[in-house]
């Protein structure tokens, strides 16, 4: 396979997996994807703030949904994780946070203005801003003006997709969703995959795995505090109650860190200077320095045995996930 082609291929495997994720968090699309994995709001935004720009339809639905659903997002949790995602694109994640008409997404906005004051299109391909917005400009980015829509609907109350949203309206939006979560998730846990799962401090997950062993929610047989195992009491009751049979949470941010690893390193303007053979080469080179075995416990079986030797099959590995 040709880099041109593998480039073009992967952004499209990209682009469906943004619309296959969104459409099933209640954003108008014409994709058709299956409702058997819980989807991760805030890792998904982090990556589609880059992602959709090359859309600009996804990308202005991103918002219009986000007036509707703003509330359910975890903004503390948000900037955990855009701490661990090196390559988020903050300029127009900024400019989202800006455009979301709620007043808890303020302070997040202002923390991400930029400090130079150059100027980009934020969409890549169209270059044609009659009537540049001007809140976009003070994040360096030209676009025509934001326009909210009414084609978004407010998210599922059933099925696994909207699962993590449904029970921080449950259980709160502090660690207690993602806590559960992690013990539908996994038979036994630990701290530390609740830590990892929501992106909080070990003490954190700690003290909210305490609480939910006090109300009687979790258990743990384990006296000592390091290395102990929590588990649900009732997980029948748990699934009965959120209509889930199986629960899947994939490690979205891992995935997505990796798909922007791959997009970054294939869209190296000097790759047009190079064989494809050096490309290729260089592309795998990344791969192992940069992801190498990052992916083997991200939930999702056709990523996890991907290798150096294997990344060129990466969009149609992604076109079978949802």
């Amino acid at each position: 396979m040709s880099v041109n082609k593998f480039k073009q291929e992967l952004l499209d495997s990209i682009l469906t997996l943004l619309w296959k994720q969104w459409t099933q968090f209640g954003v108008a699309g014409a994709v058709n994807s299956k409702d058997d994995l819980v989807l991760d709001p805030e890792a998904l935004l982090i990556f589609s703030a880059h992602f959709a720009r090359y859309d600009q339809r996804l990308y202005d639905l991103v918002i219009d949904w986000l007036q509707c659903n703003g509330e359910s997002i975890n903004l503390p949790r948000l900037k955990a994780l855009l701490k661990r995602f090196t390559n988020a694109d903050r300029k127009s994640l900024g400019f989202i946070a800006a455009s979301v008409n709620l007043k808890k997404w303020q302070p997040l906005a202002k923390s991400l203005l930029p400090k130079d004051s150059g100027v980009e299109t934020m969409f890549f391909g169209n270059e044609f801003v009659p009537k540049p917005d001007e809140t976009a400009l003070r994040y360096g980015l030209k676009r025509n003006q934001y326009v909210q829509s009414n084609k978004v609907m407010p998210f599922a109350s059933t099925g696994n997709a909207s699962l993590l949203l449904r029970l921080r309206g449950a259980f709160g939006m502090s660690a207690r969703a993602e806590a559960i979560l992690t013990m539908l998730n996994k038979e036994f846990c630990r701290i530390q995959d609740v830590a990892d799962a929501g992106g909080f401090s070990w003490k954190s997950a700690s003290d909210v795995l305490d609480e939910l062993c006090t109300s009687g929610v979790a258990v743990t047989l384990d006296k000592s505090k390091r290395g102990r195992t929590y588990f649900l009491k009732d997980s029948n009751t748990m699934h009965k109650l959120f209509e889930i049979e199986t629960v899947n949470f994939p490690d979205w941010l891992t995935i997505f860190e990796m798909l922007s690893v791959v997009w970054e390193c294939i869209s190296n303007p000097r790759f047009a200077e190079v064989s494809e053979r050096t490309a290729i080469g260089e592309l795998q080179r990344e791969f192992v320095e940069k992801v190498n075995d990052r992916l083997q416990n991200c939930g999702i079986s056709y990523l996890s045995k991907l290798t150096s030797e294997s990344v060129l099959t990466l969009p149609d590995i992604l076109h079978l996930i949802n």
